[in-house]
């Protein structure tokens, strides 16, 4: 698997906590996370970059079943985390 083609799984991944919600990402997408992040660090990611990631999984695992309408905050944390994810840039 190419850089770019594991940032854009790892991209793919906190899309899938905002379409469905912070508490709905689920134990499975976190686990493929994990690895995804893994995989981006033996190819050279940054520090900074793994943080984002560390941080998304933190709010995500905080909001793992909560309600709907309590989670108004952590949705809107990870859409700037994956901002920042995206701002990063994608490699060549």
């Amino acid at each position: 698997m190419s850089r770019r083609e594991v940032y854009f799984e790892i991209l793919s991944l906190m899309d899938n906590a905002l379409v469905r919600g912070a508490n709905h990402f689920t134990t499975e997408n976190e686990v493929a996370l994990k690895e995804e992040r893994g995989r981006w660090m033996e190819m050279g990611g940054s520090n900074d970059e793994k943080a984002i990631i560390d941080r998304f999984l933190s709010v995500t695992s905080a909001a793992r079943g909560e309600e709907d309408d309590r989670v108004r905050y952590p949705n809107d944390q990870i859409l700037d985390l994956k901002r920042a994810w995206r701002n990063a840039g994608a490699p060549e």
